[in-house]
């Protein structure tokens, strides 16, 4: 999906805007702090940024400068900003940027935003509705095959269902697709369950992804070892299927009211 920053005060106006920017692709809600914007863009890395000059009156000079920069990769659409003077002449010369006047024509934005990615708004809305079918990745990883055959038979109706036995294999799978949470083992060979979480919570494209360990030992020293390292959940092996699926579901729940809240911020 491709990624937009978008740069406006927190308004209903902008808040419109950004839920109908959402629903087809993900957008990442920004202040008007020039110094915030270049952080986001770091951190997020973007395919296109969008300003909105809404209640905007004075705006930051870097801004300009930024739009006018030849080297810039990412492009720009501007919406709201009527008074075009010599210096913004200058910046509509850029190829990768285009200005809207009508902040509030959220469709015809949606449309700009569009040509700007090369993509048809037929094509945005296909993405959205595969999407939408698309069911949730589960990745179980845990050195026992006969396990992992179990759960993925448990698993396999209502998601997809990814398995490895080693975590130089999950690090694989997870480079192919981004799982929406990892099963794991926290006690394997070589390399153990805690070693691979703290792998995966170290690195920005994986921190977020919610961890559910496994464990055949239900000790006091073992459960709170487990607990201290904060995951999503754990589960004792073997697990049973209603309070494996309950799990899940209530981890996914969790995870995407936090995307929500933190989209609306």
């Amino acid at each position: 999906m491709k990624k937009i920053i978008l740069v406006g005060k927190r308004c209903d106006e902008t808040h419109d805007l950004f839920f109908n920017l959402n629903e087809h692709f993900e957008v990442k809600l920004c202040t008007t702090d020039y110094n915030v914007l270049q952080e986001t863009i770091k951190v997020f890395e973007p395919d296109l940024i969008v300003i909105c000059f809404v209640k905007y009156m004075k705006p930051d000079s870097r801004f300009f400068d930024f739009l006018k920069d030849k080297g810039r990769r990412t492009p720009v659409i501007t919406a709201g900003l009527e008074v075009v003077d010599a210096t913004y002449d200058k910046v509509n010369s850029n190829s990768n940027f285009e200005n809207i006047k009508r902040w509030d024509a959220n469709k015809l934005i949606l449309q700009r935003c569009c040509n700007m990615l090369g993509l048809s708004m037929n094509s945005i809305d296909q993405l959205s509705e595969d999407e939408e079918n698309q069911k949730p990745l589960i990745l179980v990883v845990d050195d026992f095959a006969m396990l992992l055959r179990q759960i993925r038979m448990m698993l396999k109706d209502m998601y997809d269902v990814e398995v490895a036995t080693s975590g130089v294999q999950a690090m694989t799978a997870i480079g192919r697709r981004k799982p929406d949470l990892i099963l794991l083992d926290y006690a394997m060979p070589v390399h153990d369950g805690k070693k691979i979480f703290e792998v995966l919570k170290a690195k920005p494209e994986t921190k977020d992804i919610p961890v559910v360990f496994l464990t055949g030992v239900s000790d006091y020293e073992r459960v709170e070892e487990i607990i201290n390292l904060h995951p999503a959940g754990y589960l004792l092996k073997p697990p049973v299927k209603e309070r494996l699926v309950e799990m899940i579901e209530n981890v996914l729940e969790r995870r995407r009211k936090k995307i929500a809240a933190e989209n609306a911020e």
